[in-house]
Formats: structure tokens, C-alpha cells, sequence
């Protein structure tokens, strides 16, 4: 280009007025880049950064169309007020622009071949160079690397600080310490990393104050109540997480967690977490009652409590308080003179959404039976076993006002029931899943052959104790026998799907009645109890464990005719045995419980009580392969000693309840029960272990902070037996 050109173009770039553009490059993807940060210059298509139009300077266009900057020289149109300025700084110089270290020369173009190079780079910002930078790296400032320029990433890494001579020879940009201090105190990296979380801070659970936190973090901490110099990184959960986590927890532990301080006894005491409240042993009085209204729950269940200061104000401030949420309501085994069956149903009545009610083993009558029966809407669960004041009126009234919703109905022990409400539970009870009729001696055969032909969605069963045999003249000798073979068959022939039958006591239910009943529904049954069915042969024993792969509970206590063979046999077949007892089993030995122990791996319950054959080896297996088992009974295993129980201690650390009752054990078992199973230990037995002393049980009194219930009978040595009842009021000895 000539002189001419060159004038020409140089005029017109002085008439750009750069108020009327945006400061702003883009790249060729879209990104937008302030002119000014990190290098000067404008982006063309392929990322590359071009010199941008400065006010004053010339600019030619070279072979492949990039703007490239011609000498600096200023000007031509500029005001002597802009001259005058560039004088005042001493960056103008006889017309020309005055050297400076920070800022670096751009020469004259030096035209080689049909491209143009320069022998340093375009004048970067101060704030991403050194005050003296290195010039000991050739590479650095080479004409090659000229015209590759790039835009820094985002994850490029900058070294604050002066830097070192190694520093520079790598070709890292730096930053001088003033720079940096602005930077920290005006805004966020230009690189993008402005959130930066130092994982070392945060080993320990808590934050420093002082570490280097993202703008969200320093937020969350100024907004904590807390003034300490660390916070705890818990309290900067949210709620929803915290109650996650505390729905997971007992009762107990949750009032633990809500002392710990304002905000955890906040989210603690949320009323979806005490939705349900179960109590188990538990003396209660009106301000527990009171509290536990406070809380709306929808399920209360009180297993075996005492209420002997228990009123009717504690009852009424109970079931006011949660007359709309009360669902499932369970008291069965309650002792007191207000807290009993009665008492607690006529308060209860106001409840009308109340669908579960169990009040097994209280004195419930007709008058509080006829009151739940009237309150409530719609009742699908019933237990009342043991109830022997209840009437076949109570009952008959209850079937016809509440039958069409009823899935669960249990009245073991109820003496009065007649054949005729049998008859009616069949006729209107078209959905129940459950049925228990145990020890109702006015049930007669011709009732239940009436009715479990109408009961198709019947899965369990309990017909226990039913002595009642067929009329007299009928020609059967063993009439009992007779009547609980029909039952058997009919219950075979009609249902669907059983899944849970329980048969305990029943004596005279004869071998081939078990075979049909499994050949049937043994691939739907989950709970088969036998005990006392002396009937019961290898044969169907070996049968059970061919065909009930699903089976999850198995009684087969006290069958005389079960053999060693027919354990070992199908024990290993039973992979899905959760529960198992073989009390009485006379033949019962260390090679089979050894087999148990390695093919039921998940077995939680395990009773071989009296099974004498049993020694220490059977307790080596067990503590080996069964470290998840909860109950072990081997009360009466005199061969059971102190090295058994050591290993069931030191290595079954979730066993919950253990019967050691008239076992050849003695102080250094209690000893090493107090040290390893001080979790999670409950329930102990030890009946008839004459060698324990009073200094073992204190031992164990003060170690093991969860027990519940401890059997005592017949320990001799025990002295000072009221002291301790008065020590531990919450154990119950028996």
C-alpha cells in the first residue's frame, strides 16, 4: 500500500469514535469478552486475538484479512488537549510514544515474504504482566508465538505473587501482588473460578472462618446466630435433610438429639416425626399421656405398660387432642386401674377415624366394645384375644356393623363365641385376610365347614385348642381327630393362597392332613407352626423342604417323630428360614446346628431349648456364621457352659434376647455378657442358674443400659434383690 493509501486509512481510523462500540469481543463460539481484560485486542473467528482499534494508533490489514497495528505514532486529528496529556505523563515524545517497562513496543512491520511478523507481541494489560518481566525464556517472546495467541481458559491456573525466574521460563502469566490484593477486594477471578472449597477445611465436620469460602458459604456462616470462631458443618443442613435423618431414630434417641440445641430440638420436635409412638414397658402417667396427645400422632402403641397413676384427665387429654389423627391404637397387656380395656375404649371412642384397635389381654367388655364399635367409621383390624368377658353379643354386633371392612379379626380365648356369629363372619366378611379362633370351645366343625368355603381371601389361620368333636352317634372314635382332619381339608380345598397357618397344640391333626395342606399351598406359605403336632413325620418334613422355598417361619417343636436325617436333609433348602424352633427335639445334635448355622444365613430367631445333646461346639458354630442372629434360646442345655456363651458375646453383638436358663454357667458369663453385649441386649433369662453371685448382676445392671427384662427365678444367691428394685425401677424382674 502507498503513502497515499496509507493516509487515508490512517484518517479514518482516527475518526473512530469507540463510545459508539461496545467494548466487547466474541469469539467464534459465542462467548463474549470484555476488551481490556487479560490481552488487548479483538477475536476473530477461529479464537485468535487480533489488535483492537485504539484511538490514535494505524492499522493495516494483512495477507489473510487479520487487522495487524502499524507504528504508533499518534494522530494526526487529535486535540492538543489529548497531546498535552499524553506530554504530561511522559508517554509522548517528539511525537512518538515514550518507552516503558510495563508497557511493551510494537516496531515497525517487517514485511518477509507475503506475511507479517513482529519481533515482540502487542501490548498486554498491566494487571496480567510483571512489573520486570523475564525476558530468559527465547520462546516467550519469539515471532512465532506472535500470532498464536489464544484466550486464556477459564481453569488456567495463575500464580499470585512476583513469581520466580523458574515461573516465567514455563511461560506462566503473572500477576504482581498489587493486582492481586485489588483483586480479592473488588470482584471475583476474570477467570471464572470464583467459587473455590478448600476439601482440607472440611475433614473434621466444621468450617474455619478464616479458610477461603465461595460467597454462598460466607452467606450461609454470617447468617448463623453463632459467634464462635468454627461452625459445625450440621447446621448448615437444611431441614428437610435433618428430619430425613431423624426419622430413622427411636424415640429415645431422638430426645437426645433435641438437647443438643435450639436447632436440632426445633426440627426434632416436628410432628411428622412422632407420627408414631411406641412405648413398651413404660410406666405412664397423665403428663406422659398429655405430651403424647401434643403430638397428633396417627399410631400409639403401648405394649405392656403400666398405668397404675394414670386418670381419667390423662386419658381425656390423650384422645381430645388427637381425635382427627388417631388411626392404629394398641394397648394390649396394659395394667392399671383407670388404664385398663374399658376405660381406655370409651375415651377412645371419640376417635372416628380410628381404623386398628388391640386390646388383647385387657378386661374388655361388651359396654367398651359397643362404644369403639359406635365412634368409629371404619374398622378393618380387631385383636381381642384373651378378652373372656367379651359376648357372643359384643362380638355378633361388631361383625354387623364393621364385617364388610374387616381384614384382620382375632378373638383367641373367647369362650363366648357361638357357631352363629361363626356363620356370619362368614357371610359378611368377604375381605378378611386373618382369622384367629384359637381355644373357642363352643366352635363346632359344622360351623367352620360352613364358613371357610366363604373365606377365599383367607391367608392366616389359627385354629389352636379346638377340642370341640362331632355330635354324639356320628361313629368316629377320635372325633377330635376327625373334626381337625376336615378342617385341614377344607381349608385346602377352598383358599386360594395361605400364607401363614398355626397349628400349635393341636395334637390329634393327623400326618396326611399337613401333607395335603402343603402340597397345596406350600409355594405361598411363609409361617408354619406345628408345635405339639406329634404326628408330623420325616416324610412331610422332607416334603416341606421341597416345596415351601419362601418360608420364612418354621415350628416344628416338640415333634417326637422328627429324625437327625430329615433336619440335615432339609435344613439346606430353607435358604429364606428367618425364624426356627425345634424346642424338645430329643435327636437334635452339634452336626445339624452346624448345618443351620451355614445354610440359614439370615436367621434372626433360633429356640433349641431342651435339646440336650447340645454343647459348646453348637455355640462355636453359631457365633461364627450367625453374627446377625437377635434370639438364642438354649435354656435347659446343660452342656452349655462358659466358653459357648464367651463366643455367642464376642461375636453376636445385635443379640437382643438370650435364655440361658438352666445352663451349667456362672459369674464369668454375666460377666462377659455386661462387657460385650451392653448395646443392644434386652432381655435375659437366667432361671435356675444356681452359681451366678449378686456382684455379676450389679455388674450387669450398671453395663447394660438397655435391658428391659431380667429372669431371675430361682438364682439363690441374690441377697439384696429389693435394693436393686429400687435401684432400677425400669427392669422388671421375673
Amino acid at each position: 500500500m502507498d503513502d497515499d493509501g496509507e493516509s487515508v486509512l490512517m484518517r479514518k481510523i482516527s475518526d473512530f469514535n469507540p463510545a459508539s462500540h461496545e467494548d466487547v469481543s466474541v469469539t467464534g463460539n459465542g462467548r463474549r469478552i470484555p476488551n481490556g481484560v487479560g490481552t488487548v485486542g479483538s477475536l476473530d473467528g477461529n479464537g485468535s486475538r487480533n489488535p483492537a482499534f485504539r484511538p490514535g494508533f494505524a492499522t493495516t490489514h494483512n495477507s489473510n484479512g487479520n487487522v495487524e497495528p502499524q507504528d504508533c505514532i499518534p494522530s494526526e486529528r487529535q486535540s492538543e488537549s489529548e497531546r498535552r496529556d499524553l506530554k504530561s505523563t511522559g508517554l509522548l515524545k517528539n511525537g512518538r510514544r515514550k518507552k516503558s517497562r510495563d508497557v511493551r513496543d510494537v516496531p515497525s512491520k517487517v514485511q518477509t515474504g507475503s506475511t507479517s511478523q513482529y519481533k515482540s507481541r502487542w501490548p498486554l494489560s498491566s494487571s496480567l504482566i510483571p512489573s520486570r518481566p523475564s525476558r530468559t525464556n527465547p520462546r516467550r517472546f519469539s515471532p512465532e508465538r506472535k500470532m498464536d495467541r489464544r484466550v486464556r481458559p477459564a481453569s488456567a491456573k495463575v500464580t499470585r505473587g512476583g513469581g520466580s525466574k523458574e515461573d516465567a521460563m514455563k511461560g506462566q502469566r503473572l500477576r504482581p501482588k498489587s493486582a492481586v490484593s485489588e483483586k480479592k477486594s473488588k470482584e471475583p477471578d476474570e477467570s471464572g473460578d470464583f467459587f473455590q472449597v478448600r476439601s482440607s477445611m472440611m475433614f473434621d465436620g466444621s468450617i474455619n472462618r478464616s479458610s477461603t469460602t465461595g460467597p454462598l458459604t460466607l452467606q450461609l456462616i454470617s447468617d448463623s446466630p453463632r459467634e464462635r470462631r468454627t461452625l459445625s458443618i450440621w447446621q448448615l443442613l437444611p431441614d428437610e435433610i435433618l428430619l430425613t435423618i431423624f426419622s430413622h431414630l427411636k424415640p429415645s434417641d431422638l430426645l437426645a438429639c433435641s438437647l443438643t440445641c435450639q436447632g436440632f430440638y426445633r426440627v426434632a420436635m416436628d410432628e411428622s416425626l412422632w407420627k408414631v409412638i411406641r412405648l413398651e414397658k413404660k410406666l405412664l402417667t397423665d403428663f406422659y399421656l398429655t405430651q403424647i396427645g401434643l403430638k397428633h400422632p396417627s399410631r400409639v402403641i403401648f405394649s405392656q405398660c403400666q398405668g397404675k397413676t394414670v386418670t381419667e384427665n390423662g386419658l381425656r387429654n390423650l384422645f381430645r387432642t388427637c381425635v382427627d389423627s388417631l388411626q392404629e391404637l394398641n394397648f394390649s397387656g396394659c395394667t392399671g386401674e383407670m388404664f385398663s380395656g374399658d376405660s381406655v375404649l370409651l375415651h377412645a371412642s371419640r376417635c372416628y377415624n380410628l381404623s386398628s384397635i388391640d386390646a388383647s389381654w385387657c378386661n374388655v367388655t361388651d359396654n367398651g366394645l359397643n362404644a369403639v364399635t359406635g365412634g368409629a367409621n371404619r374398622l378393618s383390624s380387631v385383636c381381642l384375644n384373651g378378652c373372656q368377658s367379651v359376648t357372643d353379643t359384643g362380638l355378633r354386633s361388631l361383625v354387623e356393623r364393621h364385617g364388610s371392612s374387616l381384614i384382620e379379626f382375632e378373638v383367641f380365648g373367647c369362650i363366648d363365641l357361638s357357631p352363629l356369629t361363626l356363620t356370619r363372619i362368614g357371610d359378611v366378611c368377604k375381605n378378611l385376610h386373618s382369622l384367629n379362633i384359637g381355644q373357642c370351645y363352643k366352635v363346632t366343625f359344622e360351623s367352620l365347614f360352613e364358613v371357610i368355603p366363604k373365606l377365599k381371601a383367607l391367608r392366616h389361620l389359627d385354629v389352636r385348642g379346638c377340642k370341640q368333636g362331632l355330635p354324639v352317634g356320628c361313629g368316629h372314635v377320635n372325633s377330635a381327630g376327625y373334626f381337625i382332619h376336615k378342617v385341614t381339608s377344607q381349608v385346602t380345598m377352598y383358599t386360594l393362597g395361605l400364607s401363614s397357618v398355626c397349628l400349635n397344640g393341636c395334637q390329634s391333626v393327623t400326618d396326611t392332613g399337613l401333607r395335603s395342606l402343603v402340597e397345596r399351598h406350600g409355594s405361598s406359605l411363609i409361617e408354619f407352626e406345628v408345635f405339639g403336632c406329634i404326628d408330623l413325620s420325616p416324610l412331610t418334613l422332607t416334603r416341606i423342604g421341597d416345596v415351601c422355598k419362601n418360608l420364612h417361619s418354621l415350628n416344628i417343636g416338640q415333634c417326637y417323630k422328627v429324625t437327625f436325617e430329615s433336619l440335615f436333609e432339609v435344613i439346606p433348602k430353607l435358604k429364606a428360614l428367618r425364624h426356627l424352633d425345634v424346642r424338645g427335639c430329643k435327636q437334635m445334635r452339634d452336626d445339624c446346628v452346624r448345618r443351620i448355622a451355614k445354610c440359614c444365613k439370615r436367621l434372626e430367631t433360633l429356640v433349641m431349648a431342651n435339646c440336650n445333646l447340645i454343647s459348646n461346639v453348637s455355640m462355636v458354630d453359631i457365633a461364627a456364621n450367625l453374627k446377625t442372629i437377635r434370639s438364642l434360646d438354649v435354656s435347659g442345655c446343660k452342656k452349655i457352659t462358659n466358653e459357648g456363651v464367651r463366643s455367642v458375646a464376642m461375636c453376636c453383638i445385635r443379640l437382643e434376647a438370650f435364655n440361658l436358663s438352666s445352663t451349667s454357667i456362672d459369674r464369668k458369663s454375666i460377666s462377659t455378657l455386661a462387657s460385650y453385649c451392653s448395646q443392644n441386649l434386652r432381655d435375659l433369662k437366667l432361671n435356675c442358674c444356681k452359681d451366678i453371685t449378686e456382684a455379676s448382676i450389679v455388674k450387669l445392671l450398671k453395663h447394660c443400659r438397655s435391658l428391659e427384662t431380667l429372669h431371675l427365678y430361682g438364682v439363690k444367691g441374690l441377697r439384696n434383690l429389693g435394693l436393686l428394685k429400687l435401684q432400677y425401677p425400669c427392669l422388671m424382674y421375673e
